[in-house]
């Protein structure tokens, strides 16, 4: 049973399939887990390792894209800590865009580098002149777009549209239906 503290740590900001994954886990797993976001994997590694984290939710591997491979090398360091669980999402992208942007106008696409790679044929066909923006995040691609004032467009997942102030202009952009993302659960 895990004990105090009792965090369970993702890769925020909220928004994020990682943030679905650990909610998920909680309910699933009836465990009296608080979610705290967090900028990057390296840093929930760590918070796992020093015991200010109860838990922490990683990415491990996609139906497309294969192995996140920052998570890898990330738990090859990770001392004193295991993988107890996993929780695997269905990944159902879609292309975001501040109201008003005609998505057939987009100059940049800003994502997460997985989700821009889950998407590449849509982007290919129908955006082949945006630019393709990595982000830390699909939460942080949208937090960006909102802030902005240019043409641009983030890829994630459609319930973070509402919670950045978004649209979604086309769901399910994704070049597979059946995709999705295995994510691991690391205690220390």
């Amino acid at each position: 049973m895990l004990t105090q503290p009792a965090y369970l740590g993702y890769l925020g900001p909220e928004g994020t399939f990682s943030e679905e994954a650990a909610q998920r886990y909680v309910t699933e797993a009836r465990l009296p887990l608080t979610l705290r976001g967090l900028a990057t994997c390296r840093e929930i590694v760590a918070g796992v390792t020093a015991g200010t984290l109860a838990a922490g939710v990683l990415p491990w591997e996609n139906s497309l894209e294969g192995p996140v491979t920052p998570t890898l090398d990330l738990l090859f360091q990770a001392e004193g800590c295991t993988i107890s669980a996993e929780v695997v999402i269905p990944v159902v992208h879609s292309l975001l865009v501040r109201l008003g942007t005609p998505w057939d106008e987009v100059e940049e696409v800003h994502s997460h580098p997985q989700a821009l790679g889950q998407c590449r044929r849509f982007l290919e066909t129908y955006l082949p002149g945006a630019a393709q923006v990595p982000a830390a995040s699909t939460a942080a691609a949208a937090r960006a777009v909102a802030a902005g004032d240019r043409p641009w467009a983030a890829i994630g997942p459609v319930w973070a549209a509402a919670r950045y102030g978004l649209q979604p202009a086309r769901i399910g952009i994704q070049d597979e239906p059946g995709n999705w993302t295995r994510f691991v659960i690391l205690a220390g």
